[in-house]
């Protein structure tokens, strides 16, 4: 079983530049955080069509 990061501990986590703009949409893209949490982690809009 795999263990995620929760909302909170991905912004947290994201305030100390340890992710990049991708690996949030990719936790969108399995859905251990909504658009709109993306959204209020990063400051950005989600794109409709991810980076590859």
């Amino acid at each position: 079983m795999y263990m995620f990061p929760k909302f909170d501990d991905l912004k947290t986590q994201w305030g100390w530049n340890i992710y990049t703009l991708e690996d949030m949409q990719w936790y969108v893209g399995m859905k251990v955080i909504t658009k709109e949490e993306y959204e209020k982690i990063t400051g950005e809009k989600y794109p409709e069509q991810p980076q590859a």
